[in-house]
């Protein structure tokens, strides 16, 4: 059985401080798994340093893909990864740095000779998918097995051994795209939406889950993973439920020797919606759009650009700097270079759509699992990016949210990982409250022929009885068509704008 020790203390514990002083004092060969390309040059030179404390010298070998944005990328990363294994064997003191993405791409059986995995941050181990495969669902019946699984109008997919080959895939100028899925799916647990290939050659769109199996990290020696609240992760859960006859998972402590004394200081956390919760969906609205476009001008009006930070989903506003101060990633677990500053802005949401829950649900996973792995997670390593990693500074700091429950979540985190913080919640009141986004249905269901044409039928039958009841009532309808949809709900005008007053230099945009 493979087994992971994990550490799941929460951000300032020193984990990241650990292992880069793991690494440099003990002679050994190591795997670091960071969870981008950006946080190299740090872990880099965390390492150097303590390193030259003790007297070590490490070799540190960094791998990742060919950009124009970092130089001395390789052309071929699986095959830069796999050959690592067999080209440091020899070594008495090594580290190859790599990305969680390329560790779940690549093959690790080379390294067999006593080395130590450390994957620094939680990696993720699905992907979901939504294929529409009119014309490739004929391939690829030729290409995969479907195997039905208890879980109704789910199958698992199987790579046929006398198929396309993944090289083949890769050469083909016009399905050379479909190459990575058909990696995943030979590579992982792939789960398809669909009761039968008919199904995938229809013009509706279809759900593809590929899990990425850990077995792969058995080569190792060790495997040592640490990840801020790791528990509470969808890779926790996956790893219990799904690979528990495989995997064991041992918690441990990690061991410091960096004593600090943490100040008191306060936070103030900020929000603008109680009625309603932060996501992609509701912001995509002419409702949504309007709640947006209020948030930054409050911020501009009361930041100071020096001392602020701020980030959103990618889509949200654009590459445009919307908000005075540093715009940043929204992914910046491991980031230091923040910490002086003392004003954050996050509007995000990473909430799952209908299909992700239902394909969760496979294994479980609950749509509050999710969100609290992808956006309470995200929410608060942007939150401990700030000057409150520094235990010396007695700054005030102060951080807006979108919404009410992810203010609170940020209240109980800090209550738990930092008691020497005296935190205030405060809702700032832009009239977004008086907007809600509209109640939803069942998700769309793909239907048979003999569905769709009952459907259709019934459709006529409904539009009938809707013009006969017009007939009778032109009157009212007629009443009803001049008050019209305005605000974003029916017969009711878009509400006040409702910002405390910014001062005289500032005056609120028109609705």
């Amino acid at each position: 059985m493979l087994k992971i020790r994990y550490s799941a203390e929460l951000c300032g514990a020193g984990k990241t401080w650990w292992a880069c002083r793991h690494i440099a004092e003990k002679a050994g060969r190591y795997l670091l798994v960071v969870d981008r390309r950006a946080v190299f040059s740090d872990r880099k030179n965390l390492i150097s340093r303590f390193a030259s404390e003790v007297g070590t010298f490490p070799k540190i070998v960094e791998i990742f893909s060919a950009s124009d944005e970092w130089i001395g990328g390789r052309p071929d990363v699986r095959r830069a990864v796999r050959e690592a294994g067999c080209e440091h064997a020899s070594q008495k003191h090594v580290v190859v740095l790599l990305t969680h993405e390329a560790l779940k791409s690549s093959d690790l059986s080379t390294y067999r000779d006593n080395w130590h995995c450390i994957i620094d941050e939680v990696p993720t181990l699905w992907t979901h998918s939504e294929v529409c495969s009119p014309v490739l669902g004929q391939l690829l019946e030729k290409t995969y097995n479907l195997e039905p699984i208890l879980k109704e109008g789910w199958s698992a997919l199987r790579v046929k051994a006398d198929g396309p080959s993944l090289t083949d895939y890769y050469a083909d100028t016009v399905l050379s795209g479909w190459g990575d899925i058909h990696r995943q799916i030979r590579d992982r647990d792939a789960f398809a939406k669909i009761g039968s290939w008919q199904d995938a050659a229809s013009r509706s769109s279809w759900s593809l889950v590929s899990i990425w199996n850990p077995e792969s990290l058995r080569a190792f020696s060790q495997v040592t993973l640490l990840g801020n609240a790791f528990e509470h992760t969808v890779t926790y859960k996956l790893l219990e439920r799904h690979f528990g006859d495989v995997v064991k998972l041992e918690p441990f402590a990690v061991p410091t020797t960096r004593h600090v004394t943490w100040q008191p200081r306060k936070l103030l956390i900020r929000y603008f919606a109680k009625s309603h919760r932060a996501g992609s969906a509701f912001w995509a609205t002419a409702d949504g759009r309007e709640c947006l476009r209020r948030i930054p001008w409050w911020v501009n009006a009361h930041t100071q650009r020096g001392a602020h930070y701020w980030s959103c989903n990618n889509s949200l506003y654009g590459s445009g700097q919307v908000m005075d101060g540093r715009r940043v990633s929204p992914k910046i677990a491991g980031e230091n270079g923040l910490r002086n500053l003392t004003c954050g802005t996050f509007i995000y949401s990473a909430k799952p759509s209908q299909r992700e829950r239902e394909a969760l649900s496979l294994f479980g996973i609950s749509f509050d699992e999710v969100v609290r792995s992808r956006e309470y997670e995200d929410l608060i390593q942007m939150l401990w990016r700030s000057s409150l990693r520094d235990a010396a500074d007695t700054r005030s700091v102060e951080f807006r949210v979108y919404d009410q429950q992810q203010a609170e979540l940020l209240l109980g985190f800090m209550a738990q990982a930092a008691p020497h913080v005296a935190v205030t919640l405060e809702q700032i009141d832009l009239g977004l409250d008086a907007f809600k986004p509209r109640k939803t249905g069942r998700p769309k269901k793909d239907l048979t022929v003999v569905e769709a044409t009952a459907k259709k039928e019934r459709e006529k039958l409904q539009a009938a009885e809707r013009q006969r009841k017009r007939r009778q009532n032109r009157d009212a309808d007629r009443d009803l068509d001049l008050r019209g949809d305005s605000g974003g709900q029916r017969g009711i005008d878009p509400p006040p704008f409702l910002a405390p007053s910014p001062g005289p230099s500032a005056t609120p945009p028109p609705i």
